[in-house]
């Protein structure tokens, strides 16, 4: 994830053997513009589905939400509850660095998705990882870290 210039966010995603799969930017008014994806997974389905879990991960907490708020002191952390349209989230915050743990949308009876926001040193986020209950889909994003050492001279 990278943002632009354009006001707006560049997600590519990657193999761990370099090749591309999916090339999507998103605009700060709403629009998604998809660049890449091969056919075999270019599924409307597929891509809303993307589009849907990326922009919770972007978005996190929407503004000008009204929240229910609960907290865990045992486990040091605040639940956020949302009923936003459609279905309701939960966001899991850690009190101490007050960083976004998990978020979980749960339709009429269950759990739908959950991400989870993972960091090995509460400072850094290293990685995201996506569940869908309804159906087998997980999706698993780490961060890509930069050297200059793999690039020729």
């Amino acid at each position: 994830m990278k943002a632009t210039e354009e006001n707006s966010t560049r997600v590519v995603f990657l193999t761990e053997m370099g090749m591309k799969i999916f090339d999507l930017e998103f605009f700060r008014k709403g629009e998604v513009k998809l660049h890449y994806c091969p056919d075999a997974l270019n599924r409307k389905f597929i891509i809303n589905t993307l589009k849907e879990d990326l922009r919770l991960i972007m978005d996190s907490i929407p503004e000008n939400e009204k929240l229910k708020i609960s907290s865990d002191p045992v486990n040091d952390r605040f639940l956020f509850r949302s009923k936003a349209q459609p279905g309701k989230f939960n966001y899991i915050v850690d009190s101490r660095s007050m960083r976004i743990e998990k978020i979980v949308k749960t339709g009429s009876f269950r759990k739908k998705t959950e991400i989870s926001f993972i960091s090995n040193n509460r400072k850094d986020l290293d990685s995201v990882a996506i569940k869908h209950f309804n159906f087998k889909l997980q999706i698993h994003l780490s961060r890509l870290r930069e050297t200059n050492n793999d690039v020729p001279e």
